[in-house]
């Protein structure tokens, strides 16, 4: 198991929490994750020969382009 703080930045509500935290518990391998909506931040414990930390990474912000006004 590894542990990867991710930095989110654009993640300001409840809705774009669960984003993230629907988008990261998608992934193979995701084991625990921490959301911390004031500091931005996504904890997430992983199996590395499962996925990586890019790939956490990139789907968790690609999760927030969710948003209608996003274009």
């Amino acid at each position: 198991m590894q542990t990867e703080l991710l930095k989110v930045s654009g993640m300001t509500c409840c809705g774009c929490m669960s984003h993230v935290i629907e988008a990261l518990q998608a992934i193979s391998g995701v084991w625990n994750i921490n959301v911390s909506l004031p500091a931005g931040e996504v904890t997430v414990q992983f199996n590395e020969l499962m996925t990586s930390a890019d790939r956490l990474r990139l789907v968790a912000l690609t999760s927030l382009m969710r948003d209608p006004y996003i274009k």
